[in-house]
């Protein structure tokens, strides 16, 4: 089923995937992702017209989905409690949906390894929600009733506690119930899957596709990796630090479901907040823990349900220390000189000393040819003076 957008939705329901994802260096890109990722689910069915703007309609937030009247109960549609699916719900889903197997054969189809029971303890005594800063909490109010039954104090647990023993987990499933089981996750393979499979079983019928492990973590894979590597030539990265950021993932309908990333939170909540996030939270903990702590000391460490993504991006790149990550231009507007708008004025021109010598040798030429020039003027006015008697004896 799809919504007015294209996304999946499971009955009507809006819903995405929350990944964690560990990174323990920039350079090179090292990071791991968390294998058991869990579903969330928006408060109230979608409405393909649009009109209604309610928020517990759009969006799967835990911390404006607490505030929705019944909230508390038990969802019996989607099955769940405090709107939230184990990974191994959504694989069914998947498994449901898309596979077109005529006999099913789902040995691959598991309960969820962390539960509340598996660690011995009530989601309803141990569950915690970080407070806002404006929020006065009362430490009177009592835990919300999923169905379940309020515990006793002798059967409440520290989530630090082992494994619980055969008799208590046989007291707490007789006490609970049915209900109590499903949100353990134990009856997270479908009915009729398990009688095709029992049906089908010692005939050789072929394993069923796993979407989830085919398809859809794959794609989230891919995406995780290109988002990280998009940042991390900007990130400012410490060595032997961590950071565990929180992807938020959705899907579209089609042939096969696409993967389409909504946002990544860092420093994302990990709170007790529902009995699916109750026992994830504290196994991821602990396993961030053997990587921070056993690794450091062991390679060959076991990393719990991490999972060290393998790239082809691995490799550490040099960083010339002599220039600076961010480079930055400073300066100041250079003033005009003066008679910058002025025209400009020609050059005299300039003469050498062979030039000069010719000049020089021209001019003393002219000097004579003036004085000679002079002296034959001065001797014809002489005869024409001396003549002067000659004329009048004539006469």
């Amino acid at each position: 089923m799809s919504c007015a957008d294209g996304s999946l939705s499971i009955c009507f329901t809006k819903f995405d995937i929350r990944q964690w994802v560990l990174v323990t260096d920039w350079n090179p890109l090292t990071f791991y992702i968390w294998k058991q990722p869990y579903i969330r689910f928006a408060g109230q069915k979608y409405d393909s017209s649009c009109e209604d703007r309610n928020a517990y309609m759009h969006l799967v937030n835990n911390s404006i989905l607490k505030y929705m009247d019944g909230f508390e109960k038990i969802n019996e549609e989607l099955n769940t409690s405090g709107y939230m699916w184990f990974r191994q719900q959504y694989e069914e889903w998947l498994h449901d949906n898309y596979c077109k197997c005529e006999k099913h054969n789902t040995s691959w189809l598991t309960p969820p390894p962390y539960t509340c029971d598996t660690f011995g303890v009530r989601w309803e005594d141990v569950k915690f929600v970080a407070k806002d800063e404006d929020d006065d909490e009362d430490d009177d109010n009592e835990p919300p009733d999923f169905g379940l039954g309020v515990a006793s104090s002798a059967q409440a647990a520290s989530l630090q506690e082992a494994s619980p023993t055969i008799g208590q987990q046989e007291a707490s499933q007789q006490e609970t119930g049915h209900v109590d089981s499903v949100l353990k996750g134990e009856d997270a393979p479908c009915q009729h899957c398990a009688s095709k499979d029992a049906e089908a079983g010692g005939q050789g019928v072929p394993e069923c596709d796993n979407i989830w492990m085919s398809c859809v973590k794959p794609q989230i894979e891919e995406i995780v990796l290109t988002s990280l590597r998009c940042v991390s030539d900007s990130v400012q990265h410490r060595k032997n630090t961590y950071e565990l950021f929180g992807y938020d993932f959705m899907l579209s309908a089609g042939a096969e479901p696409k993967v389409w990333l909504i946002e990544v939170n860092s420093s994302p909540a990990c709170d007790y907040s529902t009995p699916v996030t109750c026992p994830l939270v504290k196994q991821m903990m602990e396993d961030t823990a053997k990587i921070m702590v056993d690794l450091r000391e062991n390679p060959e460490a076991p990393t719990g349900e991490w999972e060290f993504i393998h790239h082809d991006h691995n490799k550490y790149v040099p960083i010339k220390k002599s220039f600076p990550i961010d480079l930055e231009v400073c300066g100041h507007r250079i003033k005009k000189p003066k008679g910058w708008n002025k025209k400009k004025q020609r050059p005299k021109k300039t003469v050498t000393s062979a030039e000069t010598k010719t000049l020089e040798k021209d001019e003393e030429q002219d000097e004579e040819e003036d004085a000679g020039d002079s002296e034959g003027e001065d001797d014809g006015d002489d005869d024409r003076i001396g003549g002067g008697p000659d004329s009048d004896s004539d006469s």
